[in-house]
């Protein structure tokens, strides 16, 4: 009863936020651009298993073995003495599905679904080690046994567990490329702190480094020299540069996508330098 009257006040808080405040930032433009995220009820298995396939690269196991992972998860909390907690958690992707019905939630987005495959992630790893202890404590039950075995037994299971992921996606982590020089399969994406040290060093001053948007964060961590600092944000990419007039300064600012006239280039006897890996160009 505790636990139902707890989770009944929380669900009434997170409704009056969200219909005071999150309803009032929804309009036309947004909910167009979401549109594709809002299954229809005829085919809402074909959407959530195309969007499902769209964050396969991104799980690291088919999504079928981590939602059945996830399950069986959610099980092991229940059969631990945490019932209420594992209704919870069967709540959440139901919950999901009804307001991306509703066109209230885009379903299954990377970003608004980051905290469902997290928790999916973690259910995933309380069944590989949770199955392992009730099958051995069934089996010695059956058996008249002692289970003392069970934790060592989870534990070897765990660990072969990991083995086979890490073995699996060897390719992302790069294991054997200790200077991340070549992309991950699958994608464009290089390693930024090696990118970085190229930069630094052939950079003399008075050269132009352009970063895009979603390198400028890694850029900023691992630039050795003076941070970048703030200049006027616009929806464009953002890019660092070194200011001629103030040596060792940063500013971080907005490349144009058709300045109003070329840059003069810097005088220069030396060839081009070619773009280094790492996300910047």
């Amino acid at each position: 009863m505790e636990s139902l009257v707890t989770g009944a006040v929380s669900g009434a808080a997170v409704l009056l936020v969200y219909l005071g405040v999150t309803t009032r930032g929804r309009n036309e433009s947004l909910q167009t651009y979401w549109e594709g995220y809002f299954p229809n009820l005829d085919q809402f298995w074909e959407n959530v298993n195309l969007r499902l396939n769209e964050l396969q690269p991104s799980l690291g196991m088919p999504w079928w073995l981590l939602l059945s992972l996830a399950g069986a998860g959610a099980l092991v909390v229940a059969f631990t003495g945490r019932p209420a907690t594992a209704i919870a958690v069967v709540l959440v992707p139901v919950v999901m599905a009804v307001l991306g019905l509703n066109k209230a939630y885009p379903l299954l987005d990377l970003r608004t679904s980051h905290f469902f495959l997290v928790l999916c992630a973690a259910l995933a790893g309380l069944a590989v080690a949770g199955v392992p202890i009730g099958v051995v404590r069934l089996a010695a039950w059956a058996a008249g046994r002692s289970g003392q075995w069970t934790t060592a037994v989870a534990a070897v299971v765990a660990v072969t567990m990991f083995v086979i992921f890490v073995n699996n996606n060897q390719d992302w982590l790069r294991l054997n490329d200790a200077e991340r020089v070549n992309p991950a399969n699958g994608t464009e994406q290089g390693d930024m702190r090696y990118g970085v040290q190229v930069l630094e060093s052939q950079w003399k001053p008075g050269d132009v480094i352009v970063v895009n948007s979603l390198g400028s964060f890694a850029f900023a961590l691992y630039w050795p020299r003076e941070p970048p600092r703030g200049e006027t944000p616009t929806s464009r990419s953002v890019g660092c540069r070194r200011t001629p007039t103030t040596p060792g300064s940063w500013s971080s600012r907005t490349a144009p996508t058709r300045p109003s006239r070329p840059a003069s280039p810097a005088p220069d006897s030396s060839p081009p330098r070619p773009a280094p890996p790492g996300g910047s160009g």
